[in-house]
Parts: structure tokens; sequence; C-alpha cells
């Protein structure tokens, strides 16, 4: 018994004594051949300050790791660093240690920054592998076998951006694990990630900023022909559950693209979580409710050298919507929504809206609404827009406390918006060609606006525009804009005008009255001083036609007193003008048009 005591005592300080003494004893080997491996396999540069191993890291399996790695990326990204980590590790089996074959099942990287970069061309810094074109190779009794079995990533941040979409995705606090068995042609794929925030730009607009992100995903990855199939996937941004299914194919010069997200029977609250927080941050402490799905989708090749884009579209629903805010004296109720996008080939000229159903009512306001949009330089538009909107409840929900005033507007346009290029003279110029018809009626009552920065307002802003257009001809669009009237301190102008923009005719009658010392109080001026008194008086009625050299027929006076100006590129003011004045055109032409002034600079 005490023989078998002692050989079991020896027995086990051996094996203690060998687990200490190995990290000590093997790790130049080993390090010297992970490096050789990587540097056969590789077009990039890779370095690491030195080299440790251990059995307690990740207890009980042999860990080695490379400390302080760097990974340069592939050409033309050669002096760019793709990866930069505190330490990149590789799980060891211990059974293979003294064996021909070291075999690595589990890498981990910690506290990494990776830098994904993809030129206009579609150039990618991430190419750093070497294609085997050498059969040979895999039976060359080589020392090193990997079988990945789990990819962790701890503590790391990734950056992708590709020029050639152009989108730009940044994400911090990523923690990902991967589990599968990474040497078959074709094995599952299974991931948790976690992303602290999550920042995601499109042609340098930004479309989710500092977004939580939680996601479950099984990929099925196809390795003889580089296709990915993520069937069953659960995300979860900020609040907004997401279900995430497709397909993704690495072809010879670029990818196919077969990705759907869904967002079914959420809460519309969860979805205002995911916007950007210009948006999101006033709603905190805002009431959302109501019923929501959406869904979007990324289908196509993506081959950027022949310019080549999948096609993006998104699709949002909402029923029974109710938004309170405290600064609000009314809740939005009623919200009713059915939108589709469509943007084929990520081409922004094909942009395709069909809002077939907008209303919601807050107290006495409405908006109801159905817009539809087919291309943006040769537009297909259908509107049909109805609402009643009081401006001092939506500034108190948008925290704008300068915008008053109750807006109508009625506004039904039907057709197709274009422009051409015509010849004037030795240039040419863009000039529009068809617009959709349409008949406009829209008013502003009570209307009120002050710059945060001044003392003064501008209020009593009245309008009402009766404007039409039968034919689609833009030259036969007719304009009528009565009860014009605009007030600040003692400061106003009023009057009415019809614009004919087509043949640049015009029936304008204005009258108004400025006191030049105020101007300042509710209008910014920089680097100058006004004084004096303005009053103007203008009814003009006619056609400008540049050939012919025509004019509106027109009686104008003006009236200046006690004026004053100093700019900040003068020492001293010109200051004392009076001048009073009349502009006289009775039959539109150049000739027959006469002016008067009675004093000037006294």
């Amino acid at each position: 018994m005490k023989k078998v005591l002692k050989i079991t005592g020896i027995s086990i300080a051996s094996l203690i004594l060998l687990v200490l003494l190995i990290p000590y004893i093997i790790p130049n080997t080993i390090s010297k051949e992970i490096e050789n491996r990587i540097n056969q396999n590789i077009n990039g540069k890779v370095e690491f300050q030195n080299t440790s191993l251990s059995f307690f890291k990740h207890f009980p399996s042999l860990t080695l790791s490379l400390n302080n790695f760097t990974l340069k990326g592939a050409a033309p990204f050669e002096k760019e660093t793709l990866i930069q980590a505190k330490q990149l590790s590789f799980r060891l089996n211990l059974s293979t240690i003294f064996s021909k074959q070291v075999k690595i099942d589990q890498i981990f990287l910690d506290q990494a920054d990776i830098n994904i970069q993809v030129d206009k061309k579609g150039n990618a810094n991430y190419n750093v592998y070497k294609s085997d074109h050498t059969p040979a190779a895999a039976q060359d009794g080589a020392s090193t076998a990997i079988k990945i079995e789990g990819i962790f990533i701890n503590k790391s941040n990734l950056i992708y951006n590709d020029q050639s979409i152009p989108m730009k995705v940044n994400a911090k606090g990523l923690n990902y694990t991967g589990n599968g068995d990474l040497s078959k042609a074709i094995f599952d794929l299974k991931s948790n990630a976690r992303i602290d925030t999550l920042d995601l730009y499109y042609n340098n607009a930004p479309y989710l900023l500092h977004k939580k992100v939680d996601a479950k995903l099984v990929t099925k990855i196809n390795t003889n022909s580089l296709d990915l199939m993520f069937n069953e996937n659960d995300l979860k941004i900020n609040s907004l559950p997401i279900l995430f299914v497709g397909k993704f194919s690495f072809l010879k010069d670029g990818y196919d693209i077969n990705f759907k997200t869904a967002a079914k029977e959420t809460d519309l609250h969860n979805i205002f979580t995911v916007l950007p927080p210009s948006i999101a941050n006033r709603m905190q402490k805002t009431t959302i409710k109501g019923y929501a799905e959406i869904n979007a989708s990324l289908i196509g090749k993506y081959l950027a050298k022949q310019k080549i884009m999948p096609t993006l579209s998104f699709n949002i629903k909402v029923r029974d919507g109710y938004i309170a805010n405290p600064k609000a004296p009314e809740a939005i109720r009623n919200l009713y929504l059915n939108l589709q996008m469509k943007l084929p080939s990520l081409n922004p000229d094909s942009l395709y809206i069909d809002m077939d159903s907008l209303y919601f009512n807050m107290g006495k306001d409405y908006v109801n609404s159905v817009v539809k949009l087919n291309g943006l330089k040769k537009s297909k538009v259908f509107i049909n827009t109805r609402g009643s909107i009081d401006l001092t409840k939506w500034g108190k929900i948008f925290e704008v406390s300068n915008l008053k005033g109750v807006y109508t507007i009625d506004l039904q346009a039907d057709g197709q918006f274009n422009r051409k290029i015509v010849r004037s003279g030795i240039r040419q110029v863009d000039t529009v060609n068809l617009i959709p018809k349409f008949r406009l009626k829209s008013s502003l009552h009570n209307g009120y606006f002050k710059y945060p920065s001044l003392n003064a307002s501008i209020e009593k802003i009245n309008f009402d525009i009766d404007g039409r257009n039968t034919d689609g001809n833009y030259k036969h669009t007719q304009l009528d804009i009565n009860a014009v009237n605009l007030q600040a301190l003692s400061n106003y102008i009023r009057g009415s005008a019809k614009i004919q923009p087509g043949h640049m005719g015009i029936a304008i009658n204005l009258k108004s009255m400025l006191n030049l010392a105020e101007i300042k109080q509710f209008y910014p001026l920089k680097d100058l001083e006004l004084n004096g008194e303005l009053n103007m008086d203008l009814q003009s009625k006619g056609v400008y036609n540049k050939a012919r050299k025509t004019f509106p027929v027109t009686q104008a006076s003006f009236k200046l007193t006690n004026g004053r100006i100093k700019t900040a590129h003068f020492d001293q003011p010109l200051e004392n003008i009076i001048v009073d004045g009349t502009l006289t055109n009775k039959d539109g032409t150049l000739r027959g048009t006469q002016v008067h002034i009675k004093r000037s600079l006294s």
C-alpha cells in the first residue's frame, strides 16, 4: 500500500512539475512554428513582441499567446494595420504537444482593434490569405495542424469602412464567441455577439449611432463553394428584436448577397430606440405605443469593379400609434402608416417610395397623406396630402419654442418631373422640362418666428397660397399669394402677388415700412450698422421677356429719411442719407422707364 501511495505521489508530483516546466521548455519551438506557418500563408506582415505558454489561461488546455500582435493589410493597404491586439492566443491540444503534429483547436483575440478597409475599386485589406495551389503541401507532414472549433473575441473594437458602397460600421466593445468544427468543408458556426455601441453610416449619413447589439447566429459555411447560409439568427438592437436570414457567397471580384431582416409584431417604442441620438434622446421622456412591423432586404451581386450593386428594400407598417410627450399639450393619436422603399442597385436616381397611407391627429390637428415617388432625376410623382397643424404644439414636442402659427395644406400632384439641357447663346443651361400637374392650397395664420440669439421676433405672419398647373408644362404654373403680412416691432410688409414662373409674369402689390435700426433686433446682421426709416410702395404687373426687352408695367415709390450705413470695411459711416424717389414704367419698355429722385445725400 505504501508503495502504491509512493508511486501515486511521484506521478502527481511529476505531472505538476511537467505542467510548470512545459511553458518554459517549448515556447520558442511552438512560437517559431506558428510564426512560420502564418508567414507562409499570408501576404501581410505579422509582428508580435513575444510569446508565452500557460496551462492556467484556459485550464486545463495549454495556450500559446502572441503578445502585442500586429498584422498589416494586403495591397494596397500594406502600410495600414488590419489587426492590432494585446494578445492573440491559440489553444493547443495537449496530447499532441510531443507528436509530429501540434493541433490548434481554438483562437482567442483579446483587446483588439480590427480595421477592415475596402477602397473604391473593391480592393480589401483583409485579402491576406495565400491560396494553396500545391496539392502536395497537404501531405508534407507539417508539424502544426489547425482544427478550429472555436473563435473568441474579447473587449475589442471593429471598423469596417467600405468606400465602394460607401458604408462604414464602427463597433466598440465587441465580444464574440463562435463555435463549430472549422476543419470540415461544410459546418455550422454557432455565434454569440455583443456590441456596446454600434455606428452605421451610408454615404456619410448616420443611420445608427451608439446602439447596443446582442446577436445569436447560426451560420452554415461551405468552404468548397464559399457560401455562408444564415438560417437561425436573432438580433437585438437596443430594445428592437430582429430576425435575420440570408445567404452570402464570395465571388471572384465581389459577393452575392441575399439578406432579409424582419421585426414582426413589435411595439412602436422599440423602433424609436434604434433611431439616431438626435431623435432618440428627445424621446427619452416620451410615451410611445402601438403595433409595428419592419422588414428589409439586401439582394443581388456586389461587383465594385463592374459597378454592379445589390438592391436595398425597406418596409414599415404602424397601427394605432400613440406618442405622448410631457412638453406637448396633447398626444399624437391614431398613427397609421404603410411605407415601402426600394433602392435598386443602390442607385439614388432609382429610388422608389410608396407611402400609400399616413394618418395621425393631435387634438384638432391632423395629417392625411399618400406619397409615391419613382426615381429622382426623372421622377414620377403622386401626392395627395391634406393637413392642419398648430406649429406651437409641434414646437413644444421638438423643443423649438421660436415657431408658432397654424399651417394648412391641401396638395394633389400627379405626373413626371424632368429636366433637360437647352442652349442659351453659347452656353448650355440645365432647366426644368416637365413638372407634375398639381393643385395647391396652403396658408399660415398668426405665424411667429424668432432667432434664439435675438430679442425681438417676426410675428403676425400670414399668407394664403393658391397654386395650380393643369398640363405639366412648367411655364403654365400659376401661384397666387394673397393676404401677405409680416410684422417685427414697428416694421411691416403687406401685400399680394400673382406669379407665373415659366413666363416670368407677375402682378405684385406690396407696401412696407422698415425701421433700419430695429432690423438687428429680429434679424442677425454681421459687421453692418443701419439707421433710418424706409417706406416703399410697389405695384407691378406684366411679363419680363429678355429677348424682346420688355418689362412689367410698374409704379413704385421709395422714401428713406435719416439714413446711416457703417460697415466693418470703413472707419467712417455714410450718414444723413435722404432719398425720395419714384420709378414709373407705363408701357413695359426699357425706354419707357423713368426714375425720379427728389433729394439724395445731404
